[in-house]
């Protein structure tokens, strides 16, 4: 793994699968069900905190205007939820 390169989801499989010593079908199982769990808790509105890691959270975003810059049209942005993910202090720290 090289620096500035990015991890995608079956490096990542195969890495956890060999420090876990599990099958990448399992560890590839568990990752599925993880983000699914992730996703339904922010669509109930609840925040997933994970200790020395970070938090995951749904933010509610109000309408707005906003202006196409190529023809200068103002358009109506609804609401709507964005997801939001806060590293931990002890990721930060760890970085630095």
């Amino acid at each position: 793994f090289k620096e500035n390169d990015i991890m995608k989801k079956p490096e990542l499989i195969e890495t956890l699968a060999a420090r876990t010593n599990e099958s990448n079908k399992t560890v590839e199982s568990f990752l599925n069900a993880f983000t699914e769990l992730v996703i339904e808790k922010m669509k109930e509105h609840e925040t997933v905190d994970i200790y020395a890691f970070g938090k995951f959270e749904a933010v509610h975003k109000d309408a707005g205007t906003g202006r196409n810059p190529k023809t200068g049209e103002t358009t109506v942005t609804p609401a709507k939820e964005v997801p939001k993910f806060r590293f931990s202090g002890a990721v930060k720290k760890a970085l630095n």
